[in-house]
């Protein structure tokens, strides 16, 4: 039988385009095992966004991730700074497995906010859900080996678990000010000039902040003409701003400050789910290195001043504030961000009977002045017939959580007793003999740095009612500041903290 040329050109390109299906076919497979190097293929008409999961939704099959670059099927990649929120969408399709290893498979109920995530997928443009044909995450690394931990507990915001030095928050007691109040005076050493939203630009946007979702963030004035920014989170929409700041290298600790107000706030079930302003440090790469304390509320209140002081990682380039509501809805007010470096120890004096270690003074939004809560789902201040103590709750093993308040010494004190009423539940300590619930006390110089050397320590290492526990501790040579920190250090369960206290001792 003749063939004509024409005929015998498409019989070519059919047995070519069969090979190279089969081809593909058998290629898939080996890609899925292949690991490293085939993780970062971008085929046409996609788009490949690295950074941070920051926020999931189970029901609908979408997380948001926090970008920080972005590479084309062209190879051409590029920096987000700040960084930008990407909505990403899973089906029984998408490949999830761990960087670096493809036979390592990951369920989607084991994406959890906090986690470091590739995502490669089809890109529809700006604004646009991103549908997922790969998810490549880890927890962490170290020397170019990829580690992914499906239970670690680790949210987008604060690091819970506990550093060396917990670094100090605290809420300043009594600040409120409300609508009549004007613009807040200078603080001395803040290096943001535009955190105070006063001036904009001609549509009306705050100089010095990237918006997302205008229709969700607005600007607007009190009746004494102090500008603030008010943003909301409705229908899965998040209005955010942004910032950045070049940090230099003599900055060692940042705090951030600013006044915030929030209503018809319902916070998920993830600690960072709230009111909140998030501090991202970032290397020279825009890489992400670590996530500072955050700056949140999480119940209504009026206006109150939030501080919060984090460490500043070693290699830190940039930092990137992030501005917004977390939460699955509400509305938040905020003025006055600061950011100050190394700014002194943001202590209270010590008054006769610690006020403070009694957690009566309770503000509107929940919060006892002069301690720093770090995650407010496990660390609470609670009321039970009237009376209001600090609750710590700890599920997981592997982690501390704390919380942590700074008072200022009397230079004539020579030694310390320090009281504390404390309870536990379902306590589970661990292997070592100081994972258990106590209270940590520890002393700082003039420039806050930690003193070396062991304190005295009131614990519990069993299920206790109400018991009254004291111990006495010498104050060691140059101590200005004593630091308090209830703990349940890698022990699982409930304990409770009431009437703290600490009175001067005389040595013989």
């Amino acid at each position: 039988m003749r063939v004509n040329k024409r005929a015998r050109l498409a019989l070519l390109y059919v047995s070519a385009f069969s090979f190279m299906w089969q081809a593909l076919q058998s290629v898939e497979p080996a890609l899925a095992q292949s690991g490293a190097a085939s993780e970062m293929v971008v085929r046409a008409g996609e788009i490949q966004l690295e950074g941070r999961l920051i926020a999931l939704d189970a029901a609908a099959s979408t997380f948001v991730l926090e970008a920080t670059s972005f590479t084309l099927p062209s190879g051409k990649t590029g920096k987000l700074s700040p960084p930008k929120p990407k909505t990403m969408m899973i089906d029984e399709r998408t490949l999830i497995h761990v960087r670096g290893d493809a036979s390592r498979k990951v369920a989607s109920s084991q994406l959890r906010a906090g986690i470091f995530a590739l995502v490669i997928g089809a890109d529809r443009g700006t604004g646009k859900t991103l549908p997922a044909r790969r998810v490549v995450v880890w927890s962490s690394s170290e020397a170019g080996a990829f580690r992914f931990d499906s239970d670690q507990n680790t949210a987008a915001a604060p690091v819970t678990a506990a550093p060396a030095t917990p670094p100090t928050a605290t809420l300043k007691a009594g600040d409120g000010g409300g609508e009549e109040q004007g613009e807040a005076a200078a603080v001395p050493g803040n290096v943001l000039s535009q955190g105070g939203f006063e001036q904009v630009d001609a549509g009306g946007k705050p100089l010095g902040w990237e918006v997302s979702d205008g229709d969700n963030v607005n600007l607007t004035k009190n009746n004494k003409g102090n500008r603030y920014a008010l943003l909301s989170t409705r229908n899965r929409r998040q209005g955010r701003l942004f910032t950045s700041l070049a940090v230099e290298p003599s900055w060692k600790n940042l705090r951030v400050s600013a006044r915030m107000r929030v209503s018809d706030l319902k916070v998920g079930k993830e600690a960072w789910e709230t009111a909140r302003i998030s501090v991202v440090f970032l290397d020279a790469q825009g890489k992400i290195l670590t996530y500072g304390r955050q700056t949140d509320l999480s119940r209504d209140s009026t206006w109150v001043t939030v501080r919060t002081t984090s460490e500043v990682p070693p290699g830190t380039h940039r930092i990137s504030l992030d501005v917004g509501v977390y939460a699955p809805q509400g509305e938040m007010a905020v003025d006055d961000i600061s950011v100050v470096p190394n700014p002194p120890p943001d202590a209270l004096p010590i008054r006769p009977g610690l006020p403070e270690g009694s957690f009566e003074q309770v503000n509107a939004a929940g919060l006892a002045p002069g301690w720093e809560l770090l995650d407010r789902k496990r660390t609470q201040v609670v009321e039970e017939d009237g009376n209001h103590f600090l609750r710590l709750i700890n599920p997981q093993p592997r982690d501390g959580i704390f919380a942590t308040g700074l008072f200022k010494l009397d230079p004539s004190w020579k030694a310390l007793k320090i009281g504390v009423r404390m309870r536990t539940e379902g306590l589970r300590v661990g292997a070592n003999p100081w994972e258990n619930a106590r209270l940590m006390s520890s002393f700082l110089n003039a420039a806050g740095t930690e003193l070396k050397g062991e304190t005295a320590t009131p614990f519990l290492a069993k299920d206790t009612d109400w018991v009254q526990l004291e111990v006495l501790q010498p104050i060691p040579a140059g101590a200005v500041f004593l630091k308090l920190t209830p703990f349940l250090l890698q022990a699982t369960g409930i304990a409770d903290f009431d009437d703290i206290t600490v009175e001067p001792l005389a040595l013989p």
